[in-house]
């Protein structure tokens, strides 16, 4: 994680989704590696989701969201 930038969007593989898998994540934090997920659709409770067009950045590919209602840390090595 040390080459993380904060604001950048990485695809993480992650063990924190079951099953494991590859999950685009914006770095709000470097030192705590602390992320926020986008996903395909929005979380079922409907709170604090923003809006990805597709082409908004590269690697977003189609409509998405930025989960914005949950925060979380990225173990090490994963």
């Amino acid at each position: 994680m040390a080459s993380c930038k904060l604001g950048h969007i990485y695809i993480v593989d992650t063990v924190l989704t079951k099953p494991a898998k590859e999950k685009f994540a914006l770095c709000v934090c470097i030192s705590d590696r602390y992320f926020v997920w986008i996903n395909t659709n929005p979380a079922p409770h409907g709170k604090d989701q923003l809006f990805l067009p597709a082409g908004c950045h590269h690697l977003v590919k189609h409509d998405s969201y930025l989960d914005l209602s949950r925060i979380v840390c990225h173990p090490n090595g994963n």
